[in-house]
């Protein structure tokens, strides 16, 4: 638990006190699982959850989420500091009810 309460990027997000947004709003019967939110300084992070007991590959259109169609990012993964050059459409693998939540900052 001191792990999950102390990670500094997961901390400063939370103060923003913003709220994410769905990136598609009509899931059918299903629920919502990308969701976006654009700061006041025009940061954008993205969080992408897998509700399934599977693994998944969950695609991302950035362009949907607000984001510059044409433009790279980079995607850090707030929890792990994993780093990936995204841009367009983009692929992110979730192991079963696993999470991410992304900061991504242009290229």
């Amino acid at each position: 638990m001191l792990s999950l309460l102390t990670n500094p990027q997961i901390n400063a997000l939370a103060l923003k006190g913003k709220a994410f947004r769905p990136v598609e709003g009509n899931t059918g019967t299903g629920a919502a699982d990308t969701f976006v939110l654009r700061d006041k300084k025009g940061e954008y992070y993205l969080a992408v959850f897998n509700y399934m007991q599977s693994d998944t590959l969950k695609t991302i259109d950035l362009r949907r989420a607000g984001l510059t169609e044409s433009a790279r990012y980079i995607a850090t993964d707030l929890w792990s500091g994993a780093r990936t050059d995204v841009g367009g459409e983009w692929t992110v693998r979730l192991g079963p009810a696993h999470s991410a939540i992304f900061k991504l900052t242009a290229k």
